[in-house]
């Protein structure tokens, strides 16, 4: 059984305030109607329950092998307690009444509602921050690609359910996070997948490890730290009932996330390093290129073994020019330390000091 809903839907176009000023890109915030399906509640079953920073306990749901999650608002909002679910015979006002058309939250709860393609680069990485508007605030407006619109409402409608009158999404399966090795990790559900791999600009030095992986992501905390006696941990409580349904490559997950910034970064200070620390950013490059075209954990562990033994260059013995940022070469050493000590098993020909094939 399918329904029809009503939700903040934006584009990318060219706009301008006035009838002369320069166009600058937006996206053009409008509402569309989409078909979802509709799904009886005892057909989910619990896969997840973690706790998550200032979120308290929230659970994921298996529906016919996909992960279910229902759409919350207001978590930007201050002074709100709790995060507010949306009505689907009252979407469009439910998601505007906390998100207003800034659509910030309703953004992270469907990113496909509101950052077209013109948003990212060629290599899918969040290119742009553009201005959410209004068409009636505009006096001109140009561009917009129908085509692409209606292509990501195919996928929206394909995503998105009702249960319960309820807006549900599709979703990504719950993480632990770390991001600095001295803090331990952090959980995070699955509408905050979006906002930390692709949206946020300090993710090239995160990690994603699975939730049945809580005692190697502490351990790797540890190690990565760097810092004798210091306290890590504890681990966020989780309970996982559904082990199958939110397992993911981690690993891989990770990789593709971190290839393109770090491997822009690094771009920068290449004078700096030897030849053969050279011939190894090569190595990172193209296995960064296959992850972009053909996702596979083999080039997950090539980049980042290729990133430990930039890491170990002792770099221009002539001074000439100026070394890398500290913080670069940790995160260097950090992606070598996952794949060689956390990961090994996986792989293990392509462990360090494991015979060549």
């Amino acid at each position: 059984m399918r329904t029809t809903i009503e939700i903040p839907f934006a584009t990318a176009a060219r706009g301008s305030r006035t009838r002369t000023g320069r166009l600058d890109p937006v996206l053009l915030a409008d509402s569309a109607t989409i078909a979802v399906e509709v799904v009886a509640s005892d057909r989910l079953v619990p896969a997840a329950s973690v706790h998550i920073p200032r979120g308290g306990v929230q659970t994921v749901w298996s529906l016919d092998g996909d992960l279910v999650t229902p759409i919350e608002m207001n978590r930007h909002a201050r002074g709100v307690e709790g995060f507010r679910r949306v009505s689907a015979g009252n979407s469009l006002a439910d998601v505007l009444q906390g998100d207003g058309w800034e659509l910030v939250d309703w953004r992270r709860e469907v990113p496909d509602a509101v950052l077209s393609a013109a948003c990212f680069d060629l290599r899918g990485d969040f290119d742009m921050d553009f201005t959410v508007v209004r068409r009636k605030a505009l006096k001109v407006v140009e561009g917009g690609d129908e085509a692409e619109a209606i292509e990501r409402l195919d996928r929206i409608s394909s995503r998105l359910l009702v249960v319960d009158d309820e807006l549900w999404t599709r979703c990504p399966a719950p993480r632990l996070v770390v991001d600095d090795p001295t803090r331990g990790p952090y959980a995070a559900v699955s509408s905050d997948v979006h906002e930390l791999s692709v949206m946020d600009p300090d993710r090239a030095g995160r990690q994603f490890f699975s939730l049945d992986r809580s005692d190697d992501a502490l351990a790797y905390c540890h190690a990565a730290a760097g810092v004798a006696g210091v306290e890590i941990g504890p681990a966020p409580d989780i309970a996982i009932y559904d082990p199958a349904a939110v397992a993911f490559d981690d690993l891989l997950e990770t990789a593709r996330m971190v290839a393109a910034p770090t491997l822009a970064e690094l771009g920068r200070d290449l004078a700096w390093f030897s030849v053969g620390a050279m011939e190894e950013f090569a190595t990172a490059r193209a296995a960064a290129a296959r992850l972009r075209s053909a996702p596979a954990r083999e080039d997950a562990l090539i980049l980042f073994e290729a990133f430990s033994r930039i890491a170990a260059d002792p770099g221009d013995p002539g001074e000439l020019f100026d070394p890398p940022a500290p913080h670069l070469m940790r995160r260097l050493q950090r992606f070598g330390l996952r794949a060689t000590a956390f990961e090994t098993d996986a792989v293990p020909d392509l462990a360090v000091g494991a015979p060549a094939p």
